[in-house]
């Protein structure tokens, strides 16, 4: 993809001049976002196997649709707007369980990892 994409120099300038610092995998995946198999695989186990409150879920159900729409989470400061808040405040819903919030952070990050490695 990669190739076909600067396969006019201009077009890699471009891009580098407006995005010096944003990795080529993480502008398409903003673009077309993320496959919703995918993406509900990435925390299907957290949902089946963790016991989940139903705002928790609500939370964790969210996230995936955003990620599925916008690829990504580039900023988690979103996580603390609406819609992720509809339900309680990322301390009202994960604030008894850091560690579990720290488990579903960590598939967050995966998952904007794995768009900056990509193409």
């Amino acid at each position: 993809m990669e190739n076909l994409l600067w396969s006019d120099e201009r077009l890699r300038e471009r891009y580098e001049q407006e995005e010096p610092k944003k990795p080529l995998g993480v502008f398409v995946r903003e673009i077309v976002g993320l496959d919703e198999a995918t993406a509900r695989a990435a925390f299907a186990d957290f949902l089946n196997n963790t016991q989940l409150s139903s705002e928790q879920r609500y939370f964790v159900e969210t996230l995936v649709r955003y990620i599925i729409k916008n690829g990504l989470v580039g900023d988690l400061n979103i996580l603390q707007k609406a819609p992720f808040t509809d339900r309680g405040s990322i301390v009202e819903l994960w604030g008894n369980n850091v560690a579990l919030f720290g488990e579903l952070r960590s598939r967050i990050e995966e998952i904007t990892a794995s768009a900056q490695t990509a193409l």
